[in-house]
């Protein structure tokens, strides 16, 4: 079967250039936050925006969490595993994502494989976590 929403050609370099946007970019509410970054990744690699009918409606927390409820949403988890599974990407164990792949941590944070650590934006710029600590996956693209 073939992947809905498979990666473009050079998606690599497209991957790499969204991740050195952001590395020492600091965490901000609808600007650069976890799902708008995991957004930018997605759009790196497959030229699918799932973001854009989120960017700039929030400017903190707060205005996060309307969002949310006001679309129906209990949670980021909620909201990013829904969007992802409506655009065709395959939920897979934490331990399976590869670079690219977005996921889940055990708190309302989302961010995107890089090597053996998942990046999300942090108070200095990109943090990494340990894939340890995620609790689901989804693969993107392919």
């Amino acid at each position: 079967m073939a992947v809905q929403n498979p990666r473009v050609p050079g998606w690599p370099e497209r991957l790499a250039a969204v991740i050195e946007a952001a590395r020492t970019r600091p965490f901000a509410w609808g600007q650069h936050d976890c799902c708008l970054f995991a957004a930018d990744c997605i759009k790196a690699m497959t030229s699918l925006d799932l973001a854009h009918l989120w960017r700039g409606t929030y400017r903190d927390e707060d205005g996060a969490s309307a969002q949310l409820r006001r679309h129906g949403y209990r949670s980021i988890r909620h909201l990013v595993g829904f969007q992802l599974a409506v655009h065709g990407f395959r939920r897979i164990h934490p331990v399976l994502a590869h670079r690219g792949d977005v996921v889940a941590m055990a708190w309302q944070t989302v961010g995107v494989m890089d090597g053996a650590r998942v990046l999300a934006p942090g108070k200095d710029g990109l943090a990494g976590l340990s894939i340890r600590l995620a609790r689901h996956a989804w693969a993107i693209g392919r």
